[in-house]
Order: C-alpha cells, then sequence, then structure tokens
C-alpha cells in the first residue's frame, strides 16, 4: 500500500517511518490518523520489527 502522509523502511529489525508531508508542516489530517494504524499494524503484522523510529522531514 501507498501512504500519503507516511515513508516506511524494515532495516536490521528496525522499522522507520518517517512522517513525509514536511511542506505542509506535517499536519495530522485525516489521511494520517487512518494510515498510522494500518501501518503499525502491517508492522507487527511483519512481526519481524524489534523497534519502530518515527521521525519527521522538512
Amino acid at each position: 500500500m501507498a501512504y500519503s502522509c507516511f515513508e516506511y523502511e524494515l532495516k536490521d529489525h528496525v522499522a522507520h517511518i518517517s512522517m513525509c508531508r514536511g511542506d505542509a508542516f506535517n499536519t495530522m489530517t485525516k489521511a494520517f490518523w487512518s494510515e498510522l494504524p494500518e501501518l503499525i499494524d502491517k508492522i507487527s503484522d511483519q512481526g519481524k520489527a524489534r523497534v519502530i523510529v518515527l521521525s519527521a522531514q522538512g
């Protein structure tokens, strides 16, 4: 699934989630709150991440 508010990468058991709407100050829109739990569920279901790092661009 493509996300409009986030970029996601899993590397060495670390899930990196980056808020990618720096031009809009990474505002927490309806899309943000819809995508975030979906992304967290995806990471959990994969069972490969030991930690999640949340960061922001911009």
